[in-house]
């Protein structure tokens, strides 16, 4: 499965989200 780069993004937003709270 190939991630888009957008979904990469939304991943990364996700995962920083997370991380700050």
């Amino acid at each position: 499965y190939a991630w888009s780069s957008s979904e990469i993004h939304m991943a990364e937003q996700a995962s920083l989200l997370l991380a700050a709270d």
